[in-house]
């Protein structure tokens, strides 16, 4: 994910040489919810079809954190605040794909 030259985020899935294989530009806060379910369904089709099939088991999570810039009381539009903190799998493996700044997360 990143900025494009007019300071709208946008995400790319793009292949080791650069060929970008799925792209999503962002369209307004109106559209955000659908484009979210877009790129999530889009990630999914993507991994049931790559050439060598994921583990059995395998699986994604989206978390956004806030930063110490955040308003007390602050909460993202569409998202609610987890009771507890997440708890993953002992054999479950962190692997950050990317990063986007972003006001208060």
């Amino acid at each position: 994910m990143r900025y494009d030259v007019d300071g709208e985020p946008q995400a790319e899935l793009n292949q080791p040489d650069g060929t970008v294989m799925a792209a999503l530009r962002f369209r307004g806060v109106q559209h955000l919810k659908r484009q979210t379910k877009e790129l999530l369904l889009l990630l999914r089709t993507l991994c049931r079809d790559m050439p060598t099939p994921l583990p059995v088991g395998a699986s994604a999570a989206i978390r956004i954190t806030y930063t110490d810039r955040t308003p007390k009381g602050y909460q993202a539009p569409g998202f609610y605040r987890s009771p507890e903190d997440p708890v993953l799998r002992p054999d479950a493996r962190l692997i950050k794909v990317s990063t986007l700044e972003t006001k208060y997360h």
